[in-house]
């Protein structure tokens, strides 16, 4: 066993609630280090640390509907289809583009309340 081997082993684990292999890679970039969550679908889960990964977590954390709204409002269409695809819509991607459509349209209006309040010289709190 090579050395790239003896890593994927060690740091990639697998996620008992979505099904899928994950590990958390640091990202050196200059200025600051950034935290990376690579997931793979086709992954071989034999042998590999169970962990639940953080998305599921805090998909937990939040609800279904908090989830469906965080999907949305981070416009994350693939994740959005999967997510509804597991809680049986019949046609997630459909689903998902109604859900995204629907946010979409509420940020527009909030945009539009918040400038008429702006130019009427009135404090929002």
């Amino acid at each position: 066993m090579n050395k790239n081997s003896n890593n994927a082993d060690k740091n990639v684990k697998y996620c008992t609630s979505c099904k899928k292999c994950w590990e958390i890679t640091l990202i050196d970039n200059f200025r600051k280090k950034q935290r990376k969550i690579f997931y793979y679908e086709d992954f071989p889960a034999y042998g590999k640390e169970r962990e639940t990964c953080d998305k599921c977590k805090r998909r937990d954390k939040m609800g279904q509907m908090g989830w469906i709204a965080h999907l949305c409002a981070t416009q994350d269409r693939k994740e959005l289809e999967e997510f509804l695809g597991e809680k049986g819509f019949k046609d997630p991607k459909f689903a998902a583009n109604e859900f995204l459509r629907a946010e979409r349209e509420l940020r527009k209006e909030k945009t539009k309340k918040n400038d008429k309040i702006k130019s009427s010289g009135i404090k929002n709190e």
